[in-house]
């Protein structure tokens, strides 16, 4: 299990690199960020898949549910938090985003019956207090009209997908016990492949001069490829097969708590960015994270060590 542990914590490390590259790829809007990303997320997994995993082009149950599966975590998830940046603001959609970890833990908990409910309560109460801390400018500004809803609404879809998708996803692995981490990483890549390759071809029909945009000899653009080769080779396939593995030997529920860590890395990323320590705020509510975490972990240890 500890094994499983560091996996999915050097997951969220990865994960969170999605908070700071596109700092650097601003001419470029957040969907073709992500669907650079995605791209290169499922080339790389082609590539490899016809290196040396051929005998995975026959495993056709497994397919049909990566193509499903990778429909709803890449295209619909970021689409979803991409519409609830724009309508909600930043600050908004990731105060709703922070809440994975709590919604994860409690239908993965209430999915398998993994821990008793009680031991829950106390450290996602901490985990709640932490994040309303880390967002506390997103709640002062808070203002309710139909554009706010709307971007609401989807965020709240995205955060849905990605804790449906994160238990889903566990489920399989601990039902398919033939297929590895590393394979089943692979075929999430290329169905999530297929449907960035379908956008593109959406994007050219109704919206025929989105490649005008394109300076595809600029250093902008150069730069916007290996942004995006990063996010694609190191935030989404080296990610998801991390986050795979730890999967198969950590309760979803523990699994969910463990992405806390997503959010304290994209603030520690942020803190070096701005070459600054930690707002007092924001060490309190980076405490009440941590606390809340180490109170669940200390709790379930008799559970899911013994």
């Amino acid at each position: 299990m500890i094994q499983g542990i560091f996996s999915i914590i050097t997951a969220c490390l990865l994960w969170a690199l999605v908070f700071v590259l596109p700092r650097y790829a601003l001419s470029f809007t957040p969907i073709e960020i992500a669907l650079g990303r995605f791209f290169f997320f499922g080339l790389s997994s082609l590539v490899i898949l016809c290196w040396k995993r051929r005998e995975l082009l026959t495993s056709s149950h497994l397919w049909r549910k990566s193509i499903l599966y990778g429909l709803l975590s890449t295209i619909v998830c970021y689409g979803a938090s991409v519409l609830a940046i724009r309508y909600a603001g930043a600050p908004t959609a990731a105060l709703l985003f922070g809440m994975s970890p709590l919604t994860i833990s409690f239908y993965g908990n209430w999915k398998n019956k993994e821990y008793p409910f009680k031991i829950l309560i106390l450290p996602a109460f901490f985990l709640l207090c932490g994040a309303i801390l880390l967002h506390q400018e997103a709640i002062l500004s808070l203002h309710i009209d139909t554009s706010h809803l709307i971007g609401i609404g989807a965020a709240l879809l995205s955060l849905g997908i990605w804790t449906w998708f994160a238990v889903a996803n566990f489920c399989l692995l601990q039902k398919e016990t033939s297929i590895s981490s590393f394979d089943w990483t692979l075929l999430l890549g290329i169905s999530s492949f297929g449907w960035t390759l379908l956008s593109y071809g959406l994007l050219t029909c109704f919206t025929p001069r989105f490649w005008e945009s394109y300076t595809f000899t600029s250093s902008a653009f150069f730069s916007f490829l290996i942004i995006s080769l990063i996010l694609g080779v190191i935030s989404s396939w080296a990610s998801m097969f991390f986050w795979n593995y730890g999967t198969k030997r950590v309760p979803v529920t523990l699994s969910g708590q463990l992405t806390v860590f997503e959010m304290l890395f994209a603030f520690g990323f942020l803190f070096l960015l701005e070459q600054r320590l930690p707002l007092l705020s924001e060490a309190v509510a980076i405490g009440f994270v941590l606390l809340g975490f180490t109170l669940f972990f200390t709790k379930s240890r008799k559970y899911s060590f013994s």
